[in-house]
């Protein structure tokens, strides 16, 4: 039973240096490798320039998150009661701990597969996308071509008339005794291209008197795009707001 870590080969093993964790019941689990053994000076002194030399590397880079990619690694290899595994790329998840014992070093430390660890960390990220969209979708909407995730409601009303007391007490109706009805949109869509279509459909709409009874934009549309995860791969979300006055 050994465990080999870049070019560090471990074998005075205190535990069984192997497991899966996570959530099991979704599946979103990883390899993990938590080692408890007991190292010479030197071996201790080789481990710990593994892990300062792959600490360095990943402080130089970009976020995973925003990489998408497992980045600086190191090399875990093993075999246990059977098992072998063979220069699986990982990461460390807790760095080596020494503590005395006698003239050798007791060291802990943990490592995880890379690959598996990423997976789950974007599959958790999807999946509360996927949470929030839910929680907040009120429907579709179409603005010209473009089929909006709502995430707000639509209908409501602008001003409406105002009661107002007079020098007599009397209180007065100010205003026209008819709803003025808007259409607030916001939405998403992770369609390509989707802000340039809905600033052509603006221009559309503005560029000819609206016929009563319809629903005519009274702002520009404000387009956010947001990068989000889907399927694993990084999409960008386009996020339109616009508001629209029915025409009387």
């Amino acid at each position: 039973m050994s465990i080999t870590v870049g070019n560090l080969q471990i074998r005075a093993l205190r535990e069984m240096p192997f497991a899966h964790a996570g959530d099991a019941l979704t599946g979103r689990t990883a390899r993990r490798w938590p080692v408890s053994a007991i190292l010479t000076p030197a071996e201790w002194l080789t481990l710990d320039g593994i892990y300062t030399t792959w600490r360095a590397a990943r402080l130089a880079e970009p976020d995973t998150m925003i990489s998408l990619s497992v980045g600086t690694t190191v090399a875990c290899s093993g075999t246990l009661r059977g098992m072998t595994w063979s220069n699986v790329a990982a990461w460390f998840t807790e760095p080596p701990t020494p503590s005395a014992a006698g003239a050798m070093v007791g060291v802990q430390f943990e490592l995880v597969d890379a690959a598996q660890q990423l997976t789950v960390m974007l599959r958790e990220q999807e999946v509360g996308q996927q949470l929030e969209d839910n929680d907040s979708t009120y429907g579709t909407f179409t603005l010209g071509t473009t089929t909006l995730n709502l995430i707000g409601a639509l209908d409501g009303y602008d001003e409406g008339p105002q009661v107002e007391l007079s020098a007599a007490g009397v209180h007065v109706i100010r205003g026209p005794l008819v709803p003025s009805r808007v259409r607030r949109v916001q939405g998403w869509t992770h369609t390509a291209g989707a802000g340039a279509t809905v600033r052509s459909w603006y221009e559309g709409q503005i560029s000819s008197t609206p016929a009563v009874g319809t629903y005519w934009p009274i702002s520009p549309p404000v387009i956010e795009q947001v990068p989000v995860i889907v399927n694993g791969a990084r999409v960008t979300r386009f996020i339109v707001t616009v508001e629209l006055k029915e025409i009387r």
